[in-house]
């Protein structure tokens, strides 16, 4: 376990280190946050009704504020890592080593985005100590969920990275990513007002759970039932994901030569 954290920690310092890449990372992902605001806030301002759905305009700037910002924590820029180790034949130096594949990436993973999920992490503790949260139960059942949805995105990024092994670049995987992510996520709208039977099925892809749901439990809306149900579709997508990379990580050893596949 030591050495994870020696891992962790190298990145969290490299991120200290290079402090305007930082900056200019905060910058990019300000300006969509902006520009949604002001999108539907002038949407509000040029329809009669007071809501949308059964939003106010409280709510949906709240909620397109919270959804965007959640871009920090969960990022593709770590879907990349695998792709260059194939690439470069980086990849044999690692799996001579005495650790885990999978673990040194998560420590990799979790040290890139450590100040981003400690200020998000933060803010909800913060929340729930001045007394946001309908009940303690409710506010233990969100930290779980979102801890939870931490674990299973790292794994939807380390199981779509293996396809390195049968590609030359990943960036165009990385755009279609993103895309979907974007598309399914609710960053553009909340996705409880699409038509009842598609929001019934799309509530539960992994970038709904880490991106809509995750901002509506912070906003109380779910009841006791719907957080157990939510963290249960975690976790099953966590341990699907886990399988699936396992799989197609073994499929690519067969094809990796040692200096690119």
């Amino acid at each position: 376990m030591k050495k994870y954290f020696i891992i962790a920690l190298n990145q969290i310092t490299i991120r200290l280190q290079y402090k305007f890449n930082v900056f200019i990372a905060f910058i990019s992902r300000m300006v969509p946050i902006f520009m949604f605001y002001f999108i539907w806030n002038n949407i509000y301002n040029s329809i009669s009704a007071d809501k949308v759905g059964h939003y106010d305009r409280n709510q949906m700037l709240t909620y397109m504020v919270l959804v965007n910002l959640t871009g920090y924590v969960f990022t593709f820029v770590h879907i990349r890592e695998l792709g260059i180790r194939v690439y470069k034949g980086k990849l044999t130096t690692l799996l001579l080593r005495p650790l885990s594949l999978l673990g040194e990436s998560f420590a990799t993973f979790a040290g890139r985005v450590f100040f981003p999920m400690l200020v998000y992490l933060s803010a909800i503790v913060f929340q729930g100590v001045t007394g946001h949260f309908k009940s303690p139960l409710y506010f233990m059942e969100v930290i779980v969920f979102v801890i939870l949805c931490f674990i299973m995105f790292f794994y939807v990024i380390s199981f779509v990275s293996t396809v390195a092994f049968w590609l030359i670049d990943i960036w165009p995987v990385h755009v279609i990513l993103i895309g979907v992510y974007l598309l399914f996520s609710g960053v553009y709208f909340p996705l409880d007002l699409l038509p009842e039977k598609i929001y019934d099925i799309v509530k539960y892809n992994p970038f709904s759970l880490v991106g809509y749901i995750s901002i509506r439990s912070i906003q109380n809306a779910f009841s006791h039932k719907e957080m157990l149900i939510y963290i249960i579709s975690v976790i099953m997508w966590g341990i699907i994901l886990k399988v699936c990379y396992g799989k197609a990580f073994k499929a690519g050893l067969r094809r990796y030569e040692g200096m690119g596949a």
